[in-house]
């Protein structure tokens, strides 16, 4: 799947999981998903952080932010509304 392609779709999946639960632990699970992993290995490979907009009605955004042995998956609010701290993820769970 093409990287643009495959862009939209975890855009899409992200909104999904964020539109039935914010702090879901579905939220969690999904970014440690190895078809997760892979992608952003695959897209991150030559950048050091991408930021999906538009989740959840324009009023959250998601900044993934990679650090060598770390994830961090940051959820900020757009508008006024309750924001979960950010999601630190060991880049080796899968």
């Amino acid at each position: 799947m093409r990287t643009d392609k495959k862009l939209r779709y975890f855009k899409r999946k992200i909104t999904e999981l964020c539109k039935e639960n914010i702090e879901s632990d579905m939220i969690k699970a999904f970014f440690k998903s190895k078809e997760f992993n892979d992608w952003y290995e695959e897209i991150l490979d030559n950048r050091d952080e991408i930021t999906l907009y538009a989740v959840i009605d324009s009023e959250y955004k998601i900044k993934l932010i990679r650090d060598k042995e770390e994830t961090k998956i940051y959820l900020s609010g757009l508008a006024e509304h309750k924001v979960p701290e950010p999601i630190n993820l060991n880049r080796n769970i899968i």
